[in-house]
């Protein structure tokens, strides 16, 4: 699904774009290849890189290919009752701003439906506002982990199986955490 989506820093509302217009976000959700390979084409855009982003194991790396920026980051989700990360691209471009994820994202879903300040055509402030709320989603699972380990960690002596397990998953997500937060943490000082 492609939504162009707009908002100036007068309007008081993000505005559904029939059509891309200069200073659009092109939010990209679950794509099609053809939907890929038509956005590679209208945006001159890198065709792996459009595919990248939907593979569920592609790692954070920045790319810079004919003035365009990709931004490939990893973005913490519930899935199945478990805390995972999942990737999302976010392309940066002459006159507009992209992401492209495989799934739908709450963190975007903040901005859609307007709990989030922003602007489309500020394009480097609405990335960083991205990334801020991506940044919050994290501290959110972090501080929701803390607080249940260390409940879990007061009954040692009563430790179950189902405890033992809910520990170990907790440190696959805590390892997804740091394996997607350190190159991340890498690709945004590079940009500044």
């Amino acid at each position: 699904m492609v939504t162009f989506f707009q908002r100036t820093i007068k309007d008081a509302q993000l505005k559904t774009l029939d059509e891309f217009r200069v200073g659009s976000w092109v939010y990209v959700e679950q794509p099609s290849n053809s939907e890929l390979e038509s956005l590679s084409e209208q945006f001159n855009l890198e065709l792996g890189h459009l595919k990248d982003a939907t593979d569920p194991h592609e790692v954070p790396r920045l790319e810079v290919e004919d003035g365009i920026t990709y931004v490939f980051t990893r973005v913490p989700v519930h899935e199945n009752s478990r805390i995972v990360t999942v990737p999302l691209l976010l392309v940066i471009g002459k006159d507009f701003v992209m992401s492209v994820n495989n799934k739908p994202l709450p963190v975007l879903k903040h901005f859609v439906q307007g709990h989030v300040q922003f602007s489309t055509t500020q394009k480097f402030k609405f990335f960083l506002q991205i990334f801020s709320q991506v940044n919050a989603t994290y501290n959110g699972f972090l501080t929701q982990i803390n607080r249940r380990v260390r409940a879990l960690s007061i009954q040692l002596e009563k430790i179950s199986n189902k405890d033992i397990i809910q520990f170990v998953e907790y440190e696959g997500a805590m390892n997804d955490f740091v394996a997607a937060l350190v190159p991340t943490n890498t690709i945004l000082r590079t940009l500044l």
